[in-house]
């Protein structure tokens, strides 16, 4: 004001006026005295631009002062000031070290309010899950968007807030997230494993469901990293500083210390570059006064944490629950939980769908002292039962030969294969002549290694009909597809599958070779589309996908546009519709055996 540029007071106040923008929030910093004049005087300038004030939800605060006289009623917030949305805990503002909304009771009474939010929506989805019709895939879409609309809506608070403050919040939205998920998916009380399970990511073996209270240090200290610019842009000289830092004599400076202490207590580090290491470095990251941003560290750091944590978890399993984790991680394998059901190889039925979620998170799924009772339909047992002891995590039931289910579920397979290979532009057959290739065929040998002969006198032939054949036309060879699906936890595959993620598959590509040995058929090539049945896939398998991902995107004149995006894309719906079908097939054999 004109009196105070008078008195020679001017220059003083205006080095207390600032502002700050994100979106369409706006936050104005200015003496006490003027606090009654900042919303005419903002929506005097917003007006020009086309821009309107929400007077309703204009609010004014300050850490020290009293509520100043004149300001309309409502206006004041003694508590705070939501930024965002978020109560900011300690930190560096615009020239005093204070929160910018008031302190620990705001923050929690934020807290509070957003758990009775969260719980209000994990009720409602279990709501939705009991009032619409039976026959739509119910829970299947309930955990989809239980994950983005949910879960993933609280990570962002974490990066704001000091992460002793957080602690009981996030332990409390995972107790309520773990619990809506017990009910969805019908599970047993969860066992410490099957909890440490449940929150690693779908690509490490579990449900997608990380533990907030362990992300905590990582999103705080990740979100400095990745903002370090603006954050020295908008603060005075030496209010985020090194000496600050490492003084520690600030809440802010505390926490970062903290936070990486917690990190480096997990076998997680930074180096002096921000590059999360595995091992102690030399030289630790470090607050520098000229030190740049790390972009995406909060990402690095969560998968560092994820893989350190599997470790640990991987060795306190059983060997068959431990090849069973392996057999459910790798890219594409947990697809199924996170795809949109809208086609009907995608869709789940309910009770297929918790079946599925019971046998991943290694519960029981059928009771002790059962036998099977698939039936055989030919031969000297027709019509006689399997009768082999059921174990009660499923792995007879996804190996059962009697009773068709195993075929069933690689016949969908290679259906679906090829009707998604001959979107690339494949000519494909799949059955009669077409797949028969007589160079691979080999004798039929008796005990003594001598070739065995028919009734009539006949040699005997092991004739190599292969699952599909592919013409990719003059640029690529004929490709011979061979599709085979494992158990790891069989008795047979458990010891190898229990010791590297992979293992198991790699192995039945190594068996195939051999049984096909590619120098008996110049010019062409064998791919052995090889999947556990936890759903993953060997290396083999997704090279051969990707590059006919690509070849499907170019035929599209849209995804062509995108390019690399565009192959992308593709390739994640062809792993989706086949972790869909084999997980529906490894139910049907569940059901099967009952």
């Amino acid at each position: 004001p004109p009196p105070l540029w008078s008195r020679g007071l001017g220059d003083v106040y205006k080095r207390q006026v600032g502002g700050s923008a994100y979106l369409d929030d706006l936050v104005i910093r200015v003496p006490p005295c003027l606090a009654g004049a900042v919303v005419p005087a903002a929506d005097r300038a917003l007006r020009p631009m086309g821009g309107r004030l929400n007077q309703r939800k204009c609010h004014g605060w300050s850490p020290e002062t009293a509520e100043p006289a004149g300001l309309p009623e409502g206006f004041w917030r003694p508590e705070g000031l939501l930024l965002l949305g978020i109560p900011h805990g300690a930190g560096p503002s615009r020239g005093e070290d204070a929160p910018l909304p008031a302190g620990h009771s705001a923050v929690e009474r934020h807290q509070e309010k957003t758990l009775e939010g969260y719980r209000s929506f994990l009720a409602g989805l279990e709501q939705v899950v009991r009032d619409a019709p039976p026959k739509d895939p119910r829970v299947q879409t309930a955990v989809l968007l239980l994950r983005p609309c949910g879960h993933g809506k609280a990570t962002h608070r974490l990066r704001t807030l000091h992460p002793a403050l957080a602690e009981d919040f996030a332990k409390e939205l995972d107790e309520a997230t773990e619990a809506t998920l017990e009910s969805l998916c019908r599970l047993d009380a969860l066992t410490p494993t099957q909890r440490e399970q449940l929150r690693l990511p779908l690509r490490e073996g579990g449900l997608g469901f990380r533990a907030q209270a362990s992300l905590r240090a990582a999103a705080y200290l990740g979100s400095w990293l990745g903002n370090l610019e603006g954050v020295r842009e908008r603060c005075p000289p030496g209010t985020a500083s090194k000496d600050r830092f490492t003084n520690g004599d600030r809440d802010w400076a505390r926490a970062l210390t903290n936070a990486q202490a917690a990190l480096a207590a997990e076998g997680v580090h930074l180096n002096d570059q921000g590059e999360v290491v595995p091992d102690p470095p030399q030289a630790a990251w470090a607050w520098e006064d000229d030190g740049a941003e790390v972009p995406q560290v909060q990402r690095a750091l969560t998968k560092a944490l994820d893989k350190k944590r599997r470790a640990q978890l991987l060795p306190r399993l059983p060997p068959e629950d431990r090849a069973w984790v392996r057999s459910c991680g790798g890219p594409g394998a947990g697809a199924w939980l996170n795809t949109a059901p809208s086609s009907e190889v995608e869709r789940f039925h309910d009770a297929d769908f918790c079946a599925a979620v019971r046998t991943r998170l290694c519960q029981e799924v059928s009771p002790p002292g059962l036998r099977c009772s698939n039936t055989y339909s030919t031969g000297p047992r027709a019509g006689e039962h399997c009768a082999e002891n059921l174990d009660t995590k499923g792995a007879h039931a996804s190996t059962c030969k009697v009773g068709g289910g195993v075929t069933r579920k690689h016949d969908a397979l290679v259906r679906l294969l090829a009707r998604l290979l001959r979107a690339a532009g494949y000519l494909v057959a799949t059955d009669g002549p077409g797949t028969w290739e007589p160079r691979w065929d080999r004798p039929v040998r008796d005990a003594q290694g001598n070739q065995r002969r028919d009734a009539d006198g006949n040699l005997l032939w092991e004739h190599a009909r292969l699952d599909l054949r592919l013409e990719g036309g003059p640029e690529e060879p004929t490709t011979y597809g061979d599709v085979v699906v494992s158990q790891a936890r069989a008795e047979s595959w458990v010891r190898l599958g229990a010791a590297a993620d992979g293992a198991v598959a790699a192995e039945a590509v190594a068996r195939k070779v051999r049984r096909y040995p590619p120098e008996q058929v110049p010019g062409a090539k064998l791919v052995a589309f090889s999947v556990e049945a936890g759903g993953r896939w060997s290396k083999d398998a997704k090279d051969f996908l990707w590059r006919a991902a690509g070849r499907a995107s170019e035929r599209h004149p849209g995804l062509a546009e995108l390019g690399s995006q565009g192959r992308a894309a593709v390739y994640s719906a062809w792993l989706s519709q086949p972790s869909c079908a084999l997980q529906k097939a490894n139910v049907a054999c569940l059901h099967s055996v009952s």
